[in-house]
Order: structure tokens, then sequence, then C-alpha cells
């Protein structure tokens, strides 16, 4: 039982979801459309 709490512990205080909670870099740019590949903006 201890070893399972310390492997949740670990799990949750990882570095990885400081990460995974910031916002996507495409995400950061205000007023732009992204497009699937073939698609065009008309």
């Amino acid at each position: 039982m201890l070893e399972l709490v310390r492997q949740l512990a670990l799990t949750l205080e990882s570095p990885v979801w400081r990460k995974v909670r910031t916002p996507a870099p495409w995400a950061q740019v205000p007023g732009e459309m992204l497009l699937a590949v073939g698609e065009q903006h008309g």
C-alpha cells in the first residue's frame, strides 16, 4: 500500500503535467485559422 501511494505521488508531481497544461503553441496566435491539408481558405 505504501508503494502505491509513493507511485501516485511521483506520478502527480511529475514535471510533465506542467507542460501538458500549457496552451498549445498554435493556440497562442489570435485570429489565425488552421486549415486541414488540401483545404483552401475562401
